[in-house]
């Protein structure tokens, strides 16, 4: 569970920066509501520029199940609409490798803890939930889909790295929420770029030069984990 950990991390450096992303589509993958078509991302990487069909998915919807012990979700993938201060805007496509973990429970005796990860340096995303026993404004939802107010999200664009350290820039709307399924969809706006974060590592991937956008001006999309 050590990604949980390296999440809140960033989430703290972050001053005055945001973004989130969430939910999928129907039974085990997306769906989309118009029609089949998928993103044009490949397993194991992301795609910056994908098909707007990724973008027009639906998130999946499940149920309220919180697991009673730490518990891993092998499948993930993610998209998301982004526009940035330096005149992108694109459909965004994350696909979770084959060889990690994309979703991962963190069952604790004074908190419960959820964290979604997928992507590298040219494309990616993170949501964290986390639920402490010590108070009520961060209760995880008991009903989907279902808006939860205290979640952390951090987008990764053209390299570079967007994240809601305050959770005061995204509105995250959980639609899945148990050991075999976490979805969601989200809203963010004007977040600002950090230096650094948790895809600087996968530098290979990376296509062209990095971004030099300073701001997120919007996001919107959605995100799944689920167990094969």
């Amino acid at each position: 569970m050590s990604r949980i950990v390296r999440g809140g991390a960033f989430a703290v450096l972050s001053a005055a920066t945001i973004v989130a992303l969430a939910a999928c589509g129907s039974d085990g993958e997306p769906t989309t509501a118009s029609r089949d078509s998928s993103s044009s991302s490949t397993e194991g990487s992301s795609a910056e520029g994908a098909d707007d069909a990724a973008c027009e998915q639906k998130p999946r919807t499940g149920s309220v199940a919180l697991p009673t012990a730490d518990a891993d979700l092998d499948a993930g993938s993610a998209a998301f609409r982004v526009t940035l201060d330096d005149g992108t805007a694109k459909c965004v496509s994350v696909v979770g490798a084959p060889d990690d973990d994309a979703g991962e429970w963190d069952k604790e005796a004074d908190k419960i803890e959820f964290e979604f990860r997928a992507g590298d340096s040219s494309a990616g995303l993170v949501v964290t939930l986390t639920d402490r026993a010590s108070g009520a404004s961060d209760d995880l939802p008991t009903t989907v889909p279902g808006p939860y107010s205290d979640g952390f999200i951090g987008l990764q664009v053209d390299g570079g790295y967007f994240p809601d350290g305050w959770h005061d820039k995204c509105e995250l709307t959980v639609t899945a929420l148990s050991a075999d399924l976490v979805s969601g969809e989200f809203t963010c706006a004007n977040i600002d770029a950090m230096d650094g974060g948790p895809f600087t590592d996968d530098d290979d991937s990376t296509s062209g030069a990095p971004s030099n956008a300073k701001k997120l001006v919007s996001a919107d999309g959605w995100f799944v984990a689920s167990r094969n």
